[in-house]
């Protein structure tokens, strides 16, 4: 899995795409994922995505910074294979720049994951 990669949990109720943020080169133990919600005036508005801008979106979204979730590369890896992870479409690299840039923007992010993504030189 890599930067950009998006997915989604099967058999929970979070219907969710996340998208890894973080370099998973630099730390394979701990990787940063956000997740895609819909729209609305009480969200954070840090990044608002348009469905033209990710092919996957069916209806105006924005990152959820509250949320961030941390994996390891292995713990997704074995969710694949075991068909608990369904893999989606990776974010265009403009997305995703914009999506980190969310970090320094957003009212909603605890200061640790700002830290992660600065020591490896994202944001």
């Amino acid at each position: 899995m890599r930067a950009g990669d998006t997915f989604r949990l099967r058999n929970v109720a979070d219907k969710h795409t996340w998208v890894i943020v973080s370099d998973p080169d630099q730390d394979a133990g701990r990787v940063l994922c956000v997740a895609f919600t819909s729209w609305s005036v009480n969200k954070d508005p840090a990044c608002i995505v348009e469905v033209e801008e990710f092919s996957i979106l069916t209806n105006r979204s924005c990152i959820d910074y509250f949320d961030v979730k941390i994996a390891s590369v292995a713990a997704l890896t074995a969710g694949a294979a075991k068909g608990l992870i369904q893999q989606r479409a990776p974010v265009p690299p403009e997305l995703l720049a914009r999506i980190r840039h969310g970090f320094n923007v957003s009212r909603d992010v605890p200061f640790e994951h700002i830290e992660f993504l600065i020591r490896q030189n994202l944001i």
